[in-house]
C-alpha cells in the first residue's frame, strides 16, 4: 500500500519506541527520523516519573521518500487541543494544525493520506484543508461515527 516515495508515521511515546522499532524491523523497515512533538504543555503521569510535555513522531520513509524543505527541524511547537476544545470528545484529540504541517511536508496535493488510528478524524481534516484524499480506519464504533461525522460537514 506505500508507495516508493511514501512515508509511514506514527505518534509513540518513549516506552513504545522500542515496541515499534522492533515491528518494523520485523518488516524489514528502520526508522528513519523522530520528531518531538512539544505539546506546550504537561501531561499527567505518575508522582515517581517526570511528566511529559511532548510525543514522539516516528518516520519510516521508504527509498524514494524525501523531505523537501530541508531547513525543518525534528522538534515542532504545536499545543495539545484542550478537553474543552475536542471536537468529538476523543480523550487524545491531535490538532489539525500538526497533521497539516506533517501531511504538508511529506506529501503532495493530490496524494492519498491513510490512518489506521483516525480517532477524533483530526488528520482527514488536514487532508480535506490541504487537498489530499484520505482513507480512515478506526476499531472503535463510537469514534468512527464522531470521525465520520466529522468528516462530512
Amino acid at each position: 500500500m506505500l508507495k516508493d516515495t511514501g512515508y509511514l508515521v506514527s505518534f509513540c511515546n518513549w516506552r513504545s519506541m522500542p515496541v515499534i522499532t522492533k515491528a518494523l524491523a520485523d518488516l524489514g523497515l528502520s526508522i528513519t527520523s523522530v520528531l518531538v512533538w512539544d505539546k506546550q504543555c504537561l501531561g499527567t503521569g505518575p508522582k515517581k516519573a517526570l511528566r511529559p510535555r511532548y510525543e514522539l513522531v516516528v518516520f519510516v520513509g521508504m527509498k524514494g521518500a524525501e523531505i523537501p524543505n530541508r531547513s525543518l527541524s525534528d522538534i515542532w511547537e504545536c499545543k495539545k487541543v484542550a478537553p474543552q476544545n475536542r471536537v468529538t470528545g476523543h480523550p487524545a484529540e491531535n490538532p489539525v494544525e500538526l497533521f497539516q504541517k506533517l501531511i504538508c511536508e511529506t506529501t503532495r496535493e493530490g496524494s492519498l493520506v491513510v490512518d489506521f488510528f483516525t480517532g477524533s478524524g483530526a488528520a482527514g481534516v488536514a487532508c480535506q484543508n490541504t487537498g489530499r484524499n484520505f482513507i480512515g480506519y478506526e476499531l472503535d464504533p463510537h469514534w468512527y461515527a464522531e470521525a465520520a461525522k466529522r468528516l462530512n460537514t
